[in-house]
């Protein structure tokens, strides 16, 4: 997989959560959230699923997310 850290977090700034905010919801540390941002570890499949749900979007939106304009 690759890292996941441009698509999660364009799309946790467009949906307009904070890193601890999303950690919270995941019900994850908020360590892990920055991890996951800076390519450091990647979150589990299920944990995508996850993400996705909170996003709105497919996993399949998600993953390609950091290809999208974000508009502020």
């Amino acid at each position: 997989m690759e890292p996941c850290g441009n698509w999660l977090k364009a799309a946790r700034q467009n949906k307009g959560i904070s890193q601890i905010e999303l950690a919270k919801i995941l019900n994850v540390h908020p360590v892990s959230v920055n991890r996951w941002e800076h390519g450091v570890r990647n979150p589990s499949l299920s944990m995508i699923y996850k993400i996705a749900d909170i996003m709105g979007m497919t996993v399949s939106e998600l993953l390609n997310f950091d290809n999208v304009v974000i508009v502020k």
